[in-house]
């Protein structure tokens, strides 16, 4: 073992294997999951915009604030990290993720008429690229150690400053701190995960 792989394993140790069917139920169901989050995210931005479809515009502003926010797609992102036994599986799922919601959002706009900006595709497609490199640093996070906790100090910082800066919001700020906690579930003294 390289002096790399080993301080990584002392991090975090990967498990390599899974079944093929399971991987491949994995690779077809987060992309999935990805669109029906994408549709339903632009779902309720046209809710909250347009007051209609959704009982009680609370609750279409508030998932409107929560879909539209960086935070949410960082903490989901996390709970992916969190639960994969591997750090490049890990990237690979939520980069599907991704690739599900970004044009399963922006081709319900199309087809519903409804407003979208080319920026904001340029947005989500760049965080999306980045997808990867994050998701294999938030695998680590959920180690232990003090490279964890950096890491998890770095996911707070990010998740937090995206929160307000993006959005605003509390309440995405919430789920920022939330992504940073989600780091410690599930450990059990040493993380064999």
């Amino acid at each position: 073992m390289t002096g790399l792989k080993r301080f990584l394993h002392g991090i975090r140790s990967d498990n390599e294997k899974i079944p093929v069917w399971k991987f491949l139920l994995c690779c077809a169901g987060f992309p999935a999951l990805g669109a029906a989050l994408g549709v339903f995210s632009k779902y309720v931005d046209a809710a909250n915009f347009r007051g209609w479809g959704m009982p009680g515009m609370f609750l279409a502003e508030t998932f409107s604030i929560i879909t539209s926010g960086i935070t949410f797609w960082i903490f989901l992102g996390v709970v992916i990290c969190r639960l994969t036994k591997n750090p490049f599986r890990a990237a690979a799922y939520v980069l599907l993720m991704c690739a599900g919601m970004i044009p399963a959002y922006y081709l319900f706009a199309e087809l519903g008429g409804l407003y979208y900006s080319k920026a904001y595709i340029r947005y989500w497609s760049v965080f999306a690229a980045f997808t990867p490199i994050m998701s294999v640093l938030s695998w680590y996070a959920c180690g232990r150690g003090k490279a964890a906790w950096a890491l998890r100090i770095g996911l707070l910082i990010i998740s937090v400053l995206g929160g307000f800066f993006v959005s605003g919001s509390f309440v995405n700020i919430f789920i920022g701190i939330a992504a940073f906690f989600m780091t410690f579930i599930g450990r059990k003294g040493t993380d064999n995960a």
